[in-house]
């Protein structure tokens, strides 16, 4: 039975020259073997929804470090899905993460290793020739942008901040997170959001539009002064920060002190050893 932690703390840290309140959506997992990763409920919700068929297979792409494969095969195998794993098939790639995902399940897919648009288009090749199914790409769906959405509300609600400090992928996470955190329905806006981003700021921005959270005077996107595969262990942070993503934002925000009270939403904890 799939029982999330979703009572996460929300802590008080000092960061650089000013306290910032940290909501540990890392610690989401609970007492499951999942992966200490905010997403998994939105991913949950799309599985339970009629977006997808449980009579087909379905296929998704993890790349290395991600915690996709590994969610998706343990919430796959609870919901009664058949997941299969794509997979850059390179030396990189860890092979007890591998391990993790087939023991619940997953069947494994190799690809040829490549840049990541042409390993994304030739996963979907692979798809359409064997009539699998593919979760949106970044869990990109009303449904799962609603659930980050709903969560932000449930507790700005009860605390007030006046700005909101997250790691931006894709921008789809961000999107659900902007929609319950801006107050777009003020007549001058207030609230400002920063997005520390490895993708680039047009793409962010790109996403951000679809979703219509995007305002040029509020919403402000930097982009990342390390690479996405820096896992940073050389900086501290004070509580279970993933390398690959939320470092980055806590790093620019040790830099950046911000006028008012700050959230920082820790999407990810520190990577286990065999996902790096």
């Amino acid at each position: 039975m799939l029982s999330f932690n979703f009572d996460t703390p929300l802590e008080k840290h000092r960061c650089g020259e000013q306290d910032v309140w940290v909501k540990r959506d890392d610690l989401l997992n609970g007492d499951l073997d999942l992966p200490p990763w905010a997403k998994m409920e939105g991913i949950k919700r799309i599985l339970e929804s009629d977006y997808l068929d449980k009579s087909k297979p379905i296929l998704h792409l993890s790349v290395r470090v991600s915690y996709s494969g590994w969610a998706l095969a343990y919430i796959g195998r609870e919901l009664g899905f058949d997941i299969k794993i794509a997979y850059p098939n390179s030396k990189n790639y860890p092979q007890a993460a591998l391990e993790k995902i087939q023991s619940f399940g997953a069947e494994l897919v190799p690809v040829k290793p490549n840049l990541l648009d042409i390993v994304t288009t030739y996963t979907k090749r692979v798809a359409e020739e064997n009539d699998y199914q593919m979760m949106p790409y970044a869990f990109n769906h009303p449904i799962y942008i609603e659930y980050f959405s709903d969560r932000m509300k449930e507790l700005v609600d009860d605390n007030d901040f006046d700005n909101l400090v997250i790691n931006a992928g894709s921008g789809v996470t961000g999107s659900g997170l902007l929609k319950g955190f801006m107050d777009y329905d003020s007549f001058i806006p207030q609230k400002n959001s920063y997005l520390i981003t490895t993708a680039g700021q047009k793409s962010i921005t790109h996403m951000l539009k679809k979703w219509d959270v995007y305002h040029h005077k509020n919403i402000h996107i930097h982009e990342a002064e390390h690479d996405f595969f820096d896992n940073m262990e050389w900086l501290d942070t004070p509580f279970p920060c993933n390398g690959n993503w939320d470092k980055k934002a806590w790093y620019w925000l040790e830099r950046n002190n911000l006028k008012g009270r700050t959230l920082f939403w820790n999407l990810g904890g520190k990577a286990l050893d065999f996902c790096i």
